[in-house]
Parts: structure tokens; sequence; C-alpha cells
């Protein structure tokens, strides 16, 4: 990702498509992180090692979100 964090890449698609949910894909969970994405509605957090039927269900959920 060019030099750039997760986050920070999420915050520029964010500013360029606000219509735009986003997963990220983290294997490190912190309260930091936690609060990072408690902030940013428009941003979801799975852990890894990935649960595929965690991820499918998130996936789902914002495919049919008005």
């Amino acid at each position: 990702m060019g030099g750039v964090d997760g986050m920070t890449f999420a915050d520029r698609v964010h500013r360029a498509r606000p219509e735009v949910a986003i997963i990220l894909i983290t294997a490190y969970w912190t309260a930091e992180v936690e609060a990072a994405v408690a902030s940013r509605p428009f941003l979801h957090l799975c852990r890894k090692p990935v649960d595929y039927e965690v991820l499918h269900d998130r996936v789902h959920e914002l495919a049919v979100r008005p």
C-alpha cells in the first residue's frame, strides 16, 4: 500500500468514495484500533486469522443495508 497503513488507506478511500463500506482485516487488534474503528462508521473490523463465515456474514450485512 505504498508505505500507508490500513487505517490511513481506509480514510483515503472514504474521502474519495464515502458511500463505500470498508472491512479492515487485521492481526493487530488493540484498544486503540478498536477505538479508531468505532469513530469511523464506514469502517468494519475483522480479526486474523479470518473466520470466513464471519467475514461472509459481514459482507452480506453491508451489501444489503439501505
